[in-house]
């Protein structure tokens, strides 16, 4: 019987102690709670201190410390430039979001802008401005560029192919890209930096690099 009464008791107690730390989380001061390795209660506006067998403590506490660390994020959007993002804005860089497409730069929508095609590889890099929907505007290559053989992969080669792009692009009146870079080659960060040389405005860059998942197993390098 003394067992049953002190069962009761104890499960009364954790009962009042989650009650007590749900008040805490929400901003209300709890009045009942666990002191130690004592159960009581008590009347002061002390902090409910849990024991380690009592069920669910730690998403308990979890949920109160976010609800503490929680806080408002101001405002990301720069309200100066015309192109409206309703994303995150961390050191300058904009995610995108569901409202992305819909945005205008420099009167026409995101969805709409030419992009710039970047292929990275470790022995050429290929460049190619295209429309929305995909048709060819402007090809170039660190080849074309008159750069051979081990050349052709050298950061100045892209660069280069790069400017003479941008250029081309200027000429046809496109003047907002998008980027697409595949690849991982030494020349995809200069490709860009030769495009924004070249006088484009570089809106947004997407990594379209296939990343292996599994599969077969790959074969093995050619011994020399």
């Amino acid at each position: 019987m003394m067992k049953m009464l002190a069962s009761l008791t104890s499960r009364a107690t954790y009962t009042c102690i989650c009650r007590g730390l749900w008040k805490q989380s929400a901003g209300i001061t709890p009045s009942i709670g666990v002191l130690g390795n004592h159960k009581s209660i008590h009347t002061k506006p002390a902090c409910c201190i849990m024991d380690k067998d009592v069920r669910g403590k730690d998403k308990v506490l979890e949920e109160a410390g976010r609800r503490k660390s929680y806080q408002p994020m101001d405002d990301p959007l720069n309200t100066e430039n015309d192109a409206v993002i309703e994303g995150l804005n961390s050191g300058g860089i904009l995610t995108p979001s569901k409202h992305t497409p819909n945005m205008v730069i420099s009167g026409t929508k995101y969805s709409e802008l030419h992009f710039v095609s970047i292929k990275s590889t470790p022995n050429n890099t290929i460049l190619s401005l295209q429309e929305h929907k995909g048709t060819g505007i402007a090809y170039n290559s660190c080849g074309i560029e008159g750069f051979k053989n081990s050349r052709k992969g050298t950061n100045i080669a892209a660069q280069a192919a790069a400017i003479t792009l941008g250029k081309k692009a200027l000429e046809k009146g496109v003047r907002d890209v998008k980027i697409i870079v595949k690849g991982l080659g030494p020349g995809r960060l200069p490709a860009i930096k030769g495009l924004q040389m070249a006088g484009l405005n570089v809106v947004s860059i997407t990594d379209n690099t296939p990343i292996r998942m599994g599969g077969g197993k790959s074969r093995k390098v050619q011994r020399k």
